[in-house]
């Protein structure tokens, strides 16, 4: 039995994919990472940010393609000493960081949720564009605005010839890249589990292509992902492949 795989595109003005390793981090990756995903997923279903790592961290699969090559800007941004500012007690309530953002970002994310009824849920808000809570990407004032694609059945394989895939690629599932000189391929370090608490769990070497294109090359024995039956609506090169972490 084939599986259904939820494609839509997020776009905002802004956004902050901040890194792990600190509270507040200056720098932003590319791209959001899988725990990211799936934050932006719970506020459209209206789960607690509290409960959605546990409630879909065990049933969800997601990839992420850029549609746009990211744009940086940097600028500072003012924080709040919220400990004893409220009390007159700071000499300095507000501190400055210099930070970086990115803007005019667009995304197509793939989903695979194996809860039928929270996959049910997410179709139809994503449908009548009527989120629970306003996602965001990253911090809470980067709003985003998601737009339904569709819902495309998908097999798992596990390809032992040359292909093409959508979206991100573990560097460690590559047995032979195959370059292409009109292609820009980039490779960062993201989370890919969380617990509960905060704490990452593992991370992975994810590369992807600057601007959306696909990237072409051949597996390690064994590697599964999914081929997506799309109909080349997704993509023009006639890639039809993608790997959900």
């Amino acid at each position: 039995m084939a599986d259904e795989i939820i494609v839509f595109d997020v776009k905002g003005e802004w956004a902050h994919f901040k890194r792990p390793y600190t509270t507040t981090s200056p720098l932003t990756f590319d791209l959001p990472s899988p725990p990211t995903v799936i934050g932006l997923l719970g506020a459209i279903l209206g789960i607690d940010r509290k409960d959605y790592l546990r409630e879909l961290g065990r049933c969800c699969r997601v990839s992420v393609m850029l549609k746009q090559s990211p744009q940086k800007l940097k600028t500072g941004l003012k924080f709040l000493h919220t400990k004893n500012s409220f009390r007159g007690d700071h000499k300095t309530p507000h501190a400055l960081i210099e930070a970086e953002l990115l803007c005019n970002v667009a995304l197509r994310l793939f989903c695979l949720l194996d809860d039928e009824t929270q996959k049910q849920n997410l179709v139809q808000r994503l449908r009548e564009r009527r989120p629970h809570y306003i996602p965001a990407l990253g911090l809470a004032w980067c709003l985003a605005d998601c737009e339904w694609i569709d819902k495309y059945p998908a097999t798992r394989v596990t390809p032992d010839h040359e292909i093409a895939m959508l979206g991100w690629l573990p560097q460690s599932s590559i047995a032979e890249p195959m370059l292409e000189p009109d292609k820009r391929y980039h490779m960062m370090t993201l989370p890919i589990t969380m617990e509960p608490d905060r704490r990452v769990t593992r991370y992975d070497d994810i590369i992807y292509e600057h601007s959306g294109k696909s990237i072409r090359c051949r597996l390690k024995p064994g590697e599964t992902i999914w081929q997506i039956q799309h109909g080349r609506t997704l993509a023009d090169e006639g890639a039809s492949y993608v790997y959900l972490l």
